[in-house]
């Protein structure tokens, strides 16, 4: 097979991602399939006595729920090293070390659990409290979440895991006020951000919500990228702000998690008899609803990707109108697909699955069209 060195990469990333979602909902499958759900519980009610917890369905499925987490993460652990540690050498460089790699693996091991102890808890909640309408309520609860995280999280959750600073390069920074100012967008708050030695490739975002709204900008883009190429990228984030796309992706995401819970709750509740559940209360429902749940959002997600990569194609057009500069947008383009390894031609299949954005070669071709004065 004659494939180049990103094609090789993203081939074999994508085998180990395929691997790890295969193990992680093995548990899932193995509890409903083989019926192992009761056992489970039992052994779930075991723990709820040694830690001498009230003894509820709550408290119940919230430890089953805990325990299928930790099982999954550790059965994913070596697709984890092979696509995050051995593949990121081979292929890209990386300078992380395996106790770097081991601390992360062990932090994002942590976040995932607690994760899934607060889903398990509030969905259970909502179960007790609105039996035939806790879908709805959940998926009410998440929307509200996701919005308070998208508000703190670059003031609360971002400096506690990298470190972020203002932008300290004083001409870039007048620069970017001059161009946010002259598309008329409120002050934007400019950050240099360095996500860690696990992820050194160039990026930037918009974060957050009205006094919390920051362009976060990585020291690496900082660093190899000119200040042309980075004011692009400024206005392809100014351009995301102006069309309201975080608010458009918070209340897709919202009703994306209202779906997938009425999905769960509609197909366990016609399949208990099947299952061996009395109800969906029933921790022994858990797995059931959790696969249910992850078909539903895998079958959603398609959806949600076409929607970003409509965005970004969009954020790029005005990016380019408000600068003036399709070069710049090109080199800068290019200059990142070759320092993070970007796939020149990813399979069809993938492409429409899983990329949030077009690829790169379909917009360095749209740019230099718009350079031609010609729209995509």
């Amino acid at each position: 097979m004659n494939e180049d060195k990103s094609t090789r990469y993203h081939r074999h990333r994508r085998w180990a991602e395929s691997f790890a979602l295969a193990v992680q909902a093995a548990p899932l499958i193995a509890c409903v399939g083989l019926g192992l759900s009761p056992w489970g519980v039992d052994r779930a009610r075991e723990m709820v006595r040694f830690l001498t917890l009230p003894e509820t369905a709550l408290s119940v499925a919230a430890i089953f729920a805990l325990m299928l987490a930790v099982l999954a993460d550790v059965l994913a652990l070596p697709a984890s090293w092979y696509r995050r540690f051995f593949l990121e050498h081979r292929y890209r460089g990386s300078r992380n070390t395996m106790v770097g790699w081991l601390v992360e693996t062990v932090a994002a091991m942590l976040m995932h659990t607690a994760v899934v102890a607060v889903v398990t808890t509030v969905v259970y909640l909502a179960i007790d409290l609105w039996p035939t309408r806790w879908w709805l309520a959940s998926g009410g609860l998440f929307a509200v979440a996701t919005v308070a995280l998208a508000h703190v999280g670059p003031v609360v959750v971002l400096p506690a895991v990298s470190r972020v600073r203002p932008l300290t390069k004083t001409s870039l920074r007048n620069r970017l006020h001059a161009l946010a100012r002259r598309v008329g967008v409120p002050l934007l708050g400019l950050y240099e951000w360095t996500p860690g030695v696990g992820q050194p490739y160039p990026n930037a975002a918009l974060a957050g919500l009205g006094r919390t709204r920051r362009v976060l900008l990585t020291d690496g883009l900082l660093a190899d990228f000119s200040d042309d190429e980075i004011e692009v990228v400024v206005a392809h984030e100014i351009a995301h702000y102006l069309h309201r796309d975080l608010w458009t992706t918070l209340v897709s995401d919202g009703l994306i998690a209202t779906a997938v819970c009425g999905s769960a709750h509609v197909v366990v509740d016609h399949l208990r008899l099947m299952l061996g559940v009395a109800s969906i209360g029933d921790p022994a429902a858990l797995p059931a609803l959790a696969l249910v749940a992850g078909l539903t959002l895998g079958a959603l997600s398609p959806g949600r990707n076409l929607i970003l990569r409509w965005q970004e194609r969009r954020a790029d057009r005005d990016a380019v109108r408000m600068t003036g500069n399709a070069q710049a947008l090109i080199s800068g383009v290019r200059r990142l697909a070759a320092q993070s390894l970007a796939e020149e031609r990813p399979p069809r299949v993938a492409r429409w699955l899983l990329s949030t954005h077009p690829p790169f070669t379909d917009r360095v071709v749209a740019a230099a069209l718009l350079a031609r004065g010609e729209r995509r």
